[in-house]
């Protein structure tokens, strides 16, 4: 017997347009910092060759999820799963390498990136609709944490983690 309909929810990608004269995918969805639907750049899995297995991955961690009595409930919550898929594929990141991905407890994800003894690890939590990151350096110093308000800023952490293997 097939499961019964259920309409997609706003993270839920609602259309899909090829644009002519650039061969990234324009997608509408529920934009990933902020609260009404708007049409954002994401980057398909050529631009990003990482992108299949991360997800692969996710999925992967997702059904081995368990709670664990007197260490945590490490399954992994739906909305965390929608919210580190659509993280992934926004154009900041691709242009770092494979993140390693941790479930923590309460149904949280982080997705680490390390190079060089230097940390860049973005951690998504269920039921919220901030990102956190914490940028370290080779000495495991915090060089700058916070929470993540849009886009933009993202791409300026990106940058900054890039910029000090220079």
């Amino acid at each position: 017997m097939s499961p019964a309909y259920q309409s997609p929810n706003w993270t839920q990608v609602q259309r899909i347009e090829r644009s002519r004269s650039n061969a990234r995918m324009d997608v509408i969805s529920r934009p990933f910092f902020g609260a009404s639907p708007r049409l954002a750049r994401v980057m398909e899995v050529e631009e990003a060759p990482w992108l299949a297995g991360a997800l692969e991955e996710l999925r992967a961690l997702k059904a081995a999820g368990r709670d664990v009595p007197g260490l945590g409930d490490f399954r992994i919550a739906e909305e965390t799963m929608d919210r580190a898929r659509q993280l992934l594929t926004l154009e900041p990141l691709r242009r770092l390498a494979a993140p390693s991905v941790v479930p923590f407890s309460g149904g949280g994800l982080a997705l680490s990136w390390n190079a060089k003894g230097r940390d860049l690890t973005l951690s998504i939590y269920p039921s919220e609709r901030e990102i956190t990151y914490a940028r370290t350096s080779q000495d495991d110093v915090v060089l700058e944490d916070g929470v993540i308000a849009e886009e933009a800023e993202l791409g300026k952490i990106v940058d900054r983690y890039l910029s000090s293997f220079i």
